[in-house]
């Protein structure tokens, strides 16, 4: 199963090993690209934009992690007042992908 999260450019290094198990109480993951996203772009600005569901600042990534078994998933309704909608912690993983904007290459994708 593969699930999202949301970071800085300055995180990301530490999740390299997928060992998550020194971060307590483990790594907060979510199930869509979407919401890490926005996730990652309330973390590197400081300011919360629910619309911005794709990567809009050159620091925010998401990082897309293989997981063995499905996570227990905490839900709350989508009118609830929070960015934790669906989330899980996870101890363990495989980093699949990490995804970054860099604004010198925007044009040229």
């Amino acid at each position: 199963m593969r699930v999202f999260h949301g970071s800085t450019t300055y995180k990301v290094n530490s999740l390299a090993t997928g060992d998550f198990s020194k971060i307590w109480p483990g790594l907060n993951v979510t199930n869509t690209f979407a919401r890490a996203a926005t996730y990652a772009n309330a973390q590197a600005t400081w300011y919360v934009d629910p619309d911005a569901t794709s990567i809009k600042h050159k620091n925010a990534v998401v990082v897309e992690i293989e997981v063995d078994e499905s996570p227990r998933w905490q839900r709350r309704e989508e009118s609830h007042n929070t960015l934790d909608k669906c989330e899980a912690i996870i101890k363990r993983g495989r980093i699949v992908k990490i995804y970054t904007i860099h604004g010198e290459y925007l044009g040229m994708c």
